[in-house]
């Protein structure tokens, strides 16, 4: 007894200690090794950029030899002078200290992306234009309009390393062919190379011939691109080719290298094998040196290519794909590199293994004599020592091409693999081999303590064996459409990842030595069953499971439920891929991640304290009673403390947590705070006993007995001319069943419906009523709708609105602190003029209410009025073409509602578009609905929106203003996809707590774990392999209000600490868009919430990676909200119907600098003259060419008035031009 209480007192002082030093996580330096892409000086200095998740950046100043981490992360833009380039927000920044300090420069609405050239010319490009500096960006010049003409966005720019520029457009869905723009002046001027769409690969030799890449055949042209030749069947990817200063030519296809001496006429192999090698895009060295990039590590060959060395001293990037710990200072790892060892946690590493290929890379155990067999490539190693050198033991019938992992019976050192022939085995350490069973192969292997073997077998089957493997027997398991990895427990419990036949991924466990098998309650949600090692048992019976991804998670009642365990440190986004998972001998957990980095608990896990708990309906609704019974799932539980822990209560309104010891606020947060009352919503915990469990119970009542249905419009994308599909998400939150629901959906008048697969009926005037049945009580659901754009009586970027409304409606009692008065706004369309129409539809009167009308992104009129019941209020605005709006404040206490809206566009004509969605469309009562979206010709098929738009360039929202993002993708490649994820970065401005789940094309699960991640994964059977989606929220919003939209495909979710959501669509094909145009485009959408007390001026940045299978990432583009209001200052003054402001400011208001443009031409001798608000002259200025930056200086805040007049002194336009 002694002896128990020292070791708690121990450990209690080492939990003290680990909390006092503030930190969960221990970073463990990686092996040698990392990519990146490389930019070479005008001085000769190299600089790699990291293609990982982190955007480390390293430099060498002897030609790659060694490098030097700099303390500052991109991404940057990094010039040819050495100076760096980055894009805040609206701004463009310079620094040419390497990333110490920076300047402001140009406007990021004029110069979207840009490149610096050798002396330090700059070209760079916006939607429309190709631009170029030579003062350092001061001024630009517009030097050609290609991608207006063409309608084309870029998707990159490039200095080719033999070729000047070349620029790639975005190739949208149904086109014939690509367009690529050429410069060979630096940019002064650019040839528009129009090629067949299969080409998508495109290389510029020294000599100027151009070779295009279809993947499948290799095509040439001497002519500029006119016409193209075919030269080989060459399967060559992206950045494979290369040319060496000799002139000789070198491309890299099928995993062989090939050279070329006659510009590319005739190629013959080089006796060099690999795969999937890149080559650096920087021409060779003064020594003729050149640099590839295979296995996620930095090459360099000083010989044309015949034999590459690893130049990685100073960079610690190598992605461990597997790890043996033995101690907490001895380890094995290897990485798509080879195999390494270290004897000192990490802190130096020797390579004992080499790999040349992405086959087998990652597979090796170690025996109880501490020797290791490793798969290399095709070949299997041993040595006894565990060091080099090692013997080949590959058995004669080899391992063939196939993926291989060598597996080792802790019990005897025998060793399993499976070969061409069959599961082989050696008792003697690769001496010798046998095959039991011929053609008899297993995909995962497990060892038992008392000996018996459980595999599986066909992906399928679980199959046990008595005699080591002489025979095996199948053992009956519920039916699955796969079966992951085999886990035994250090008790002898077997565990096994499965996913069912209805795409549910569970565990199944079997505490009998796998002769039976049972279902462990609960979805674990996504999680990627093939990849790594997913999970771990503790010594306490402790379960640890990552997702395949970030996510990590901890059970302590045998899975349960999960917890979301404390995030990676420094993980700015969120992870694609989380390897691996191992708990060390002295109970410290490990974790290998893609692109992060690897670490290691500072604590054992084994050390903590629980918490635990029920959420039950309260059985009087009075909070009168402590016997609340019926169990309430799905509702989020907190505990914020020195980490923020999330769960969701199980089927048993049960939930559990295993925390660090230490003071906690737990809270629950209910589904709809309308209809569900906490007795107590929040309690303080203090864990401070190691083991010591802390049980905190949530009573809730229901606010009212009735039911209450939810509506959700999602319209990822409306196409003129074409069939479009809209999602009509729906819920009951009510407390009751909603009998004979149903929701009427009202189609915008230039929409024309083409079908439905929900039973409906047409009631007329586009309007079509969709019955649902009977709908329990926090029963959700989805149907879809296709509606078509009408082509001849619509414009491009007209937007049109599809409004739902959910029946039944009401709440069944009195709202409390509210009089009943219920503002409704319309807007119609009358001859020339456009009426608004404000109306009390309820039975009292109203107070004081404000109102506002906005013309396009100006407030022209505000107003206040008390109404009488069913009292109007008319006002009428000139029909000229603009987009009007009118807001007017909710009656105070309105359950739902805080405003009433109604907008009116294209009356009178269409003089201005796009402005709907800068302000909220929706009044925010749940049983209504309406989403607008612009129609569109061709598009981006990966982008982002977050809506509303925002107001004015600085995108401003109200403070509270719910934001509802929609990430669109589509698989424009040549060939499927069978993994896409996208990481999405979301302000901290977000709360997680408000993440409410929502529509999805098919049926769906969900969970929410970390402090901040929503996870969704595919439980459908349509056709995207895999679908991750990730977005991670910003610091403003928040987590709690979020409530995922539709989706195009069924899905999971969760939720993690650092604000990122994932969205995940598991076991899918995303065909590509030459093949299905139609399948091969997915969304997923969400709303959230701003946190409390968000400031004025407040920005929320958003904008996702979209990953297909391995690629690099496409990058959306960037969605922005400033928090602010509405301002009473019309930056325009009066114009007559229909005319429009000569002179677009933009940011009006402004805060470094803003973008004058004239509208219909460029400024020609043009003066502009800016007076303060007493009429004095501040400033007068010239203008020339299509645009003028303003630049601040020292002008103090406030309003100024402009006035333009043209060379002859005649006036053109004025404004207020505003100073924040």
């Amino acid at each position: 007894m002694n002896r128990v209480l020292h070791l708690i007192v121990c450990l209690l002082g080492f939990a003290a200690a680990t909390r006092a030093q503030g930190t969960y996580w221990e970073e463990i330096p990686a092996p040698y090794g990392g990519d990146g892409t490389l930019t070479r000086t005008e001085n000769g200095i190299l600089y790699a950029q990291s293609n990982e998740i982190q955007n480390w950046i390293y430099r060498s100043d002897d030609d790659g030899e060694h490098w030097q981490k700099l303390p500052h992360e991109g991404p940057y833009v990094i010039g040819s002078t050495g100076r760096f380039f980055k894009k805040d927000g609206t701004l463009w920044y310079w620094s040419d200290n390497e990333g110490e300090t920076w300047t402001v420069f140009v406007n990021a609405n004029l110069i979207n992306k840009l490149l610096e050239l050798p002396g330090g010319v700059l070209v760079g490009y916006n939607s429309d234009y190709f631009y170029r500096s030579v003062d350092a960006g001061l001024t630009w010049e517009q030097t050609s309009d290609y991608l207006q003409q063409d309608d084309r966005n870029l998707q990159n720019m490039r200095i080719t390393p033999f070729g000047g520029l070349l620029a790639e457009a975005t190739a949208f869905a149904g086109d014939s062919t690509r367009f690529f723009y050429r410069s060979t002046d630096e940019g002064q001027t650019w040839q528009r190379l129009e090629l067949p769409y299969g080409f998508s690969r495109l290389f510029i030799a020294p000599s100027g011939t151009l070779f295009a890449n279809t993947g499948d055949a290799m095509y040439r042209s001497v002519d500029d691109g006119e016409h193209f030749d075919f030269v080989d069947s060459l399967k060559i990817g992206k950045e494979q080719m290369t040319a060496l200063a000799s002139g000789r030519l070198l491309a890299i296809a099928s995993q062989q290298l090939y050279f070329s001496d006659d510009d590319g006429l005739n190629w013959l192999p080089l006796n060099v094998k690999f795969d999937q090698w890149l080559f650096q895009p920087i021409p060779p060295l003064d020594d003729g040196s050149i640099f590839s990039t295979i296995l996620e590590t930095l090459f360099k060959s000083g010989d044309g290519g015949e034999d590459w060395q690893l130049p990685s001293d100073g960079m610690r990037q190598g992605n461990i794909l597997s790890m043996r710990v033995l101690s907490d200072s001895v380890y094995f790892a290897s990485t798509q590199a080879g195999l390494w060892k270290t004897n000192d946690g990490g802190e130096h590493w020797s390579c004992l293994l080499k790999n040349k290929t992405y086959q087998n890379e990652g597979s090796f155990e170690v025996v109880s004599t501490g020797g290791i067999v490793a798969v290399q490539d095709d070949r299997l190693f041993w040595s006894a020592t565990g060091d080099a050198p090692f013997d080949d033991i590959t058995p004669s019938d080899d391992l063939g091409t196939s993926i291989n992992k060598v597996y080792v019976n802790p019990l005897n050192d025998h060793l399993f693999i499976n070969t061409l022939e069959g599961l082989e085995r050696s008792e003697n350490y690769g001496q010798q081999w046998l095959v039991p069973d011929p053609g008899f192969y297993l995909s995962a292997l497990g060892f038992h303590p008392s000996g018996r073997l459980i595999g599986v077998r066909n992906n399928s089957n679980i199959v046990i064996s008595d005699n080591n493997g002489d025979s095996w027997t199948t053992v009956p398991v519920v039916p699955v459409l796969a079966l992951g990895s085999i886990m035994i427990a250090p008790d002898g419990t077997a565990y096994v990842v499965a996913i069912l036949n209805n795409n549910t991924v569970v565990f199944l466990k079997s505490e009998n030595a796998g002769d039976s098998w049972t279902q462990v309650a609960g979805d674990i949600g996504n999680i990627q069953i093939w990849t790594g090692k997913l999970l771990d048992v503790a010594a306490n019976g402790h379960i640890f499971r990552n997702d395949g991804n970030k996510n990590l998670f901890r059970s302590v009642n045998g899975g349960a439920t999960w917890q979301s365990m404390p995030d990676i440190p420094n993980n700015p986004n969120d992870l694609p891929l989380t390897v691996n998972i191992y708990i060390s001998p002295q109970q410290h957990l490990y974790v290998n991640t893609q692109g992060l980095g690897n670490y290691k608990t500072v604590a054992p896990v084994s050390l903590g304290a629980y918490i635990n708990g029920h959420v039950r309906r309260d059985a009087d609704a009075e909070c009168s009673t402590q016997d609340a019974q019926d169990p309430l799932r799905n509702w989020i539980i907190e505990a914020e403390g020195g980490y923020d822990y999330y769960t969701v209560t199980d089927v048993d309104g049960g939930y559990v947590f295993f925390v660090d010891t230490g003071s906690y606020t737990v809270s629950a947060h209910p589904p709809s705070p309308l209809i569900w009352a906490l007795c107590d919503s929040t309690s303080m915990v203090s864990a401070d006993s190691l083991f010591a469990t802390d049980t905190v119970d949530f009573a809730a009542s229901a606010i009212v007995d009735c039911p209450l249905m939810s509506v959700d419009v999602v319209i990822p994308l409306l196409r003129r001319c074409f069939d479009n599909t809209v999602f009509i998400e729906y819920c009951n939150l009510g407390s009751e069943q909603a009998d004979s629901a149903y929701v009427d959906v009202m189609l915008d008048p230039y929409l024309s419906f083409v079908s439905s697969g929900q039973l409906h009926d047409d009631l007329g005037n586009n309007t079509y009523r969709f019955y649902l049945g009977n709908v329990e009580s926090g029963e959700c659901g989805q149907y879809s709708l296709v509606a078509k754009v009408n082509c001849d009586s619509t414009v491009l970027g007209q937007t049109h609105c599809v409004v739902a409304h959910g029946f039944p409606d009401t709440l069944c009692s009195q709202v409390p602190n509210w009089s009943g008065a219920e503002i409704v706004a319309r807007a119609t369309c009358q001859d020339t003029s456009v009426i608004f129409e404000l109306h009390n539809n309820g039975p009292a009167i109203s107070q004081p209410l404000d109102y506002i009308i906005i013309e396009d992104d100006v407030v022209l009129m505000q107003g206040n009025k008390t109404y009488t019941p069913d009292e109007s209020l008319a006002l009428d605005v000139p029909a000229n073409g603009h987009t009007w709006r009118i807001e007017s404040k909710q009656e105070p206490g309105h359950p739902f509602s805080s405003i009433a809206l109604a907008f009116s566009e294209g009356c009178g004509g269409f003089a201005t578009l796009g402005f709907i969605n800068q302000f909220s469309v929706d009044a925010f009562t749940p049983s209504w609905d309406q989403e607008c979206v612009q129609n569109t010709g061709s598009y981006d098929p990966n982008d982002k929106q977050g809506f509303p738009l925002g107001y004015s360039a600085e995108h401003f929202i109200d403070p509270g203003q719910e934001i509802e993002y929609l990430i669109r993708f589509q698989n424009t490649g040549t060939d499927t996809a069978f993994t896409v994820v996208i990481i999405d970065t979301l302000s901290a401005w977000l709360d997680p707590a408000s993440l409410r789940p929502g529509a999805s094309s098919h049926p769906y699960t969900w969970n929410l774990s970390g402090q901040g991640v929503i996870r969704f994964q595919n439980t459908g059977t349509d056709t995207a392999f895999t679908v991750v989606v990730i977005d991670t929220l910003s610091a403003w919003l928040d987590p709690a209000s979020l409530r995922p939209g539709a989706s195009s495909h069924p899905y999971t979710w969760s939720l993690n600490g650092l604000g990122a959501i994932r969205f995940s669509f598991e076991n899918k094909l995303l065909p590509d868009s030459n093949i299905n145009e139609a399948a091969s485009q997915g969304f997923d959408g969400f709303r959230i919430a701003q946190r409390p007390g968000v400031p004025i001026g407040a920005q929320i940045f958003n904008k996702a990676d979209i990953y297909f299978d391995f690629n690099e990432p496409v990058v959306t583009n960037e969605t922005w909200h400033t928090v602010g209001v509405k301002s009473s200052v019309g930056t325009h003054g009066p114009y007559e119907n229909g005319r429009q402001p000569l002179v677009t400011v933009a940011p009006n208001p402004m805060a470094e600098m803003a973008l004058f443009e004239l509208n219909g031409g460029p400024f020609r001798g043009h003066r502009l003259t800016l007076l303060d608000a007493f009429g004095r002259q501040i400033r007068e200025v010239e203008l020339n060419g299509k645009q003028f930056l303003f630049r601040r200086d020292t002008l103090p805040s406030g309003a100024y008035f402009y006035r333009l007049e043209d060379a002859k002194g005649n006036w053109q336009d004025g404004g207020v031009l505003i100073l924040k």
